[in-house]
């Protein structure tokens, strides 16, 4: 396929980390003797830290200001960003081949600054990219398609059907695809539940990122 840009998921896309966000707000809740309801972790996917922890606070009426539940969510997940998390099989080959062949990349994720570029400068993988862009930092979640856009105006292009979308997250590869973005789905098992929609929708779908092959 051919493209002018691609913007890139970091967690269950590049890196393979999506078991820290899976179950974040129970170390949270359970301090506090609350049950997370079945709906919870629906309502948290696509929101970044300080969605989460704002939401968190509201809905269970924990008196503390957003800044100090996102500090505590942090601490938790720092040291896996710091320390553990792994690259995705051939991440690194797809991140060279399109570096070889100059096409831009950026990254758009829900994740903190700071955890980001702990990970990808650990991994050796930061130098890829022309920037970052954080939900926290955009004030939206993935779920808005103006995060996209604001990603691919930043890289100078305004035709959106020619910067690939690769994502894992079924809310987030929707919301590209709203925008008028071409959209790849990167396989990631936390994922599995929705795979028969993604594939409905996504222009591309890899099983790794082996599979990416771009002009």
């Amino acid at each position: 396929m051919k493209t002018d840009a691609v913007i890139f998921d970091l967690d269950g896309t590049l890196i393979d980390s999506m078991y820290i966000w899976e179950s974040f707000e129970l170390p949270f809740l359970q301090k506090r003797g609350i049950v997370p309801p079945a709906d919870l972790r629906s309502k948290l996917r696509p929101m970044g830290l300080a969605q989460a922890s704002e939401y968190l606070n509201q809905r269970f009426q924990i008196m503390q200001t957003t800044q100090q539940t996102m500090a505590e969510i942090a601490d938790q997940v720092a040291e896996e960003y710091d320390f553990n998390v792994q690259l995705k099989p051939y991440a690194k080959q797809a991140l060279e081949r399109l570096a070889r062949l100059g096409i831009p990349m950026c990254i758009v994720t829900a994740s903190e600054r700071e955890h980001v570029l702990s990970a990808l400068n650990r991994l050796h993988a930061a130098e890829y990219f022309q920037f970052i862009l954080t939900c926290t930092e955009e004030g939206m979640g993935k779920d808005n398609p103006e995060i996209f856009c604001r990603a691919a105006h930043r890289m100078g292009i305004i035709h959106y059907h020619k910067v690939l979308v690769l994502d894992d997250a079924l809310y987030a590869l929707k919301a590209a695809k709203q925008a008028g973005f071409s959209v790849g789905a990167v396989y990631d098992s936390s994922a599995q539940a929705d795979k028969s929609e993604i594939c409905g929708i996504c222009d591309y779908y890899y099983h790794s990122l082996k599979e990416l092959e771009v002009e």
